[in-house]
């Protein structure tokens, strides 16, 4: 039983390689695998953010109202050279976590309420900008649509990974990241600068929804303002069923990384067997509570 509190969920994507092998043909060829984690990779790269904010007992629900703003923002901006309007978008995507974080940790508002009103706001901004229609990208543009294409978003995710996971486990940062999440009050009498991470926290989860825009946009060749609706929920499941404990302090990117997985694998198999796409979020829906009840049993 400690083996699969411990490695359960590294136990869990082997036996759905195993299932996918013996389900479909396809699933084994180097071109679906391929295509797996560069499916995966916007979602991890989001749920990597959302780990950061989670562990310090928070939420972000804006994370898919980022993407669409930094979508439509660089699609605006096309006439620019590439690595300008990447720059501009990430810049754009790490304002609106500052914001976030601004008013959860000196506003004092409940990071579910906060990153809602900015969720529900940053919509409209995005329409805002995009004047209500998706905004094209010329197709000659191919400095830009590169980024999305090929194996970069793949090694967008794997660069975001292993710095974030550099981050918590051998920086002072993280270490306070942890600290936040375990006891705010005991962080703060240990002279953690409890509001800064905070924020902080906020503006990483920020600029990694920008750069998941990013790969969005010059993947489908298109700002869309509507682009990023529902990608919090991946995000927060992909965190959860990998370890990361809602009450904080607990969980890591190594985690995040294999739920993403998880996800894109049940996603990749159910495609492959052309199973209707609402049995996906039925499934997801109960693997989300099954890694709550393990959390529990945890504890």
């Amino acid at each position: 039983m400690g083996f699969l509190r411990k490695y359960g969920i590294y136990v869990a994507i082997v036996v759905l390689f195993a299932a996918g092998a013996l389900l479909s043909p396809a699933f084994l060829q180097s071109k679906n695998l391929v295509n797996v984690l560069r499916q995966i990779s916007v979602n991890g790269i989001l749920a990597i953010g959302m780990t950061f904010v989670i562990l310090t007992e928070g939420i972000d629900l804006s994370v898919g109202a980022i993407l669409a703003i930094a979508g439509v923002t660089m699609a605006r901006l096309q006439m620019l050279p590439a690595f300008f309007i990447v720059v501009i978008g990430v810049i754009t995507g790490s304002l609106a976590g500052f914001l976030n974080g601004l008013n959860v940790a000196y506003g004092r508002i409940p990071p579910f309420i906060a990153t809602l009103a900015l969720m529900t706001s940053g919509y409209g901004v995005a329409l805002l900008i995009s004047r209500g229609m998706p905004v094209f990208i010329d197709v000659k543009y191919t400095a830009f649509i590169g980024l999305g294409n090929g194996y970069n978003p793949i090694l967008f995710f794997i660069i975001a990974a292993a710095l974030a996971d550099f981050m918590l486990k051998k920086t002072g940062f993280g270490k306070f990241i942890y600290a936040l999440g375990g006891n705010e009050e005991a962080a703060r009498l240990s002279g953690v600068a409890v509001k800064k991470i905070k924020l902080c926290a906020y503006m990483i989860s920020g600029f990694l929804a920008a750069l998941a825009g990013v790969i969005v946009t010059a993947r489908l060749t298109v700002g869309e303002p509507n682009a990023g609706k529902g990608y919090e929920l991946d995000a927060i499941a992909a965190a959860v069923i990998g370890g990361t404990s809602l009450s904080g302090g607990i969980g890591g990117v190594r985690g995040t990384v294999a739920g993403a997985l998880i996800i894109g694998l049940i996603n990749n198999i159910f495609n492959l067997i052309n199973l209707e796409p609402y049995y996906q979020y039925i499934f997801k829906g109960l693997i989300i509570l099954g890694a709550l009840y393990m959390e529990k049993r945890k504890k």
